[in-house]
């Protein structure tokens, strides 16, 4: 519910900024704090991961990093291509 609120909050925010702002601006600003929440609950999982144990935790972290090369091939290829 929390990240809904964030959420609508980041983009009533882009609505507010000025009719002469570039539109790439305003999906500037909801991508960056689509990243920044993104990367908060990466962090939580991986803490809490290490708090169970260094195994899980470890398992977690390159879980992650996979899920964040998979992510980054998808925003290269949607820049360039």
């Amino acid at each position: 519910m929390l990240r809904v609120l964030i959420g609508y909050f980041f983009a009533i925010l882009a609505e507010k900024m000025p009719i002469e702002a570039e539109r790439n601006v305003q999906l500037a600003l909801i991508n960056l704090m689509a990243n920044c929440i993104d990367n908060f609950t990466h962090g939580l999982a991986i803490g809490s991961a290490f708090m169970l144990g260094s195994k899980d935790g470890i398992i977690t972290t390159l879980c992650i990093m996979i899920h964040e090369v998979i992510i980054l091939i998808n925003k290269y290829i949607f820049i360039f291509i």
